[in-house]
């Protein structure tokens, strides 16, 4: 997930309608605030088959069966985040993960690539990094951090702070990781031993690992605008940060839940259980942190939270 960085118009919450179902056996569905169309899928792509999707602040990019982008949403900056740039249109891309107004992907060969919103830096990537291999990307707000071929981090966009999001400080430079997540000001890393580690802005306790959790095998992480949500090696959850709606703590009636994956909006979170349904809780306001009706009993293959909305792969 990915920090707003302004307030957006309220409008009333998006929910999804059930697509037609054809021989595709998977499709796309989303929800939450749509003033740009990124709470909606787009006719086009509606009974396409996809194998990852990523959510922004007010934009979606999602990696097609044939491995090529596709966009769409609104966002400023060099380029419109909601947009495939000309030099990636026909790429085949492994992975993708969308900031507020910027998206970061991996290619087939495991290079890099960026584009959108570049006021902090995080909408270009670094002379250093325009070659390396990498083996995972996170975007958040205004801050990019990836694994590199070594499984070493490198980082860039945000640089202002005592612990700027976009810098990896020196304790965890040189360090292989298993895993890293971008929140709005911060990061968060799952180490090879699966215990965490985390950095960034800390004024809500985002930027540092609870007590409780110093020494506690995690298996996935989520970050949010200011908070975050891991599953613990038992397949339950746990939470900090933020908590002004919730966002920050596990609600009771997933605390002894197995979940199997994880993701988290500016101050809401979205999960996958063991069943492979939904559930949501935190922000409302657009519908974002609750699980459409018609959704509850569906099958889920991936799930990513933007913002203010939510963009999933379902199992017909």
């Amino acid at each position: 997930m990915k920090a707003v960085a302004t307030e957006p118009v309220r409008t009333q919450p998006v929910f999804p309608t059930r697509r037609d179902e054809s021989e595709n056996d998977m499709f796309l569905d989303a929800w939450g605030n749509s003033k740009w169309g990124q709470g909606s899928v787009p006719e086009r792509l509606k009974g396409a088959v996809v194998t990852a999707v990523a959510a922004g602040g007010v934009h979606n990019v999602v990696v097609k069966q044939d491995g090529t982008l596709d966009a769409w949403g609104h966002a400023t900056g060099q380029d419109f985040a909601g947009v495939v740039p000309e030099r990636l249109k026909g790429v085949a891309i492994t992975s993708v993960s969308a900031g507020q107004a910027h998206t970061v992907v991996l290619k087939k060969e495991g290079t890099l690539d960026v584009w959108g919103d570049n006021g902090w830096g995080q909408g270009v990537l670094p002379e250093r990094l325009k070659n390396v291999v990498a083996t995972a990307v996170s975007a958040s707000g205004i801050h990019c951090v990836v694994i590199k071929k070594d499984g070493t981090l490198d980082a860039w966009g945000n640089n202002l702070g005592d612990e700027p999001s976009g810098v990896v400080p020196e304790r965890l430079k040189g360090v292989v990781v298993a895993g890293v997540r971008a929140g709005g000001e911060f990061n968060v890393v799952i180490k090879q031993d699966g215990t965490l580690d985390a950095w960034g802005k800390n004024s809500l306790g985002q930027g540092a690992v609870p007590e409780r959790l110093k020494n506690v095998t995690v298996t996935a992480v989520a970050c949010g605008g200011a908070h975050s949500v891991v599953i613990k090696k038992d397949g339950r959850l746990d939470a900090w940060g933020s908590n002004e709606y919730g966002q920050g703590q596990v609600p009771e009636r997933l605390k002894n839940v197995t979940v199997t994956a994880v993701s988290a909006g500016e101050s809401h979170n979205v999960v996958v259980k063991k069943d492979g349904t939904l559930d949501s809780w935190g922000d409302n306001q657009y519908g974002q942190g609750q699980v459409p009706e018609q959704l509850r009993k569906t099958q889920v293959v991936a799930i990513d939270a933007g913002s203010i909305h939510n963009i999933v792969i379902t199992a017909i």
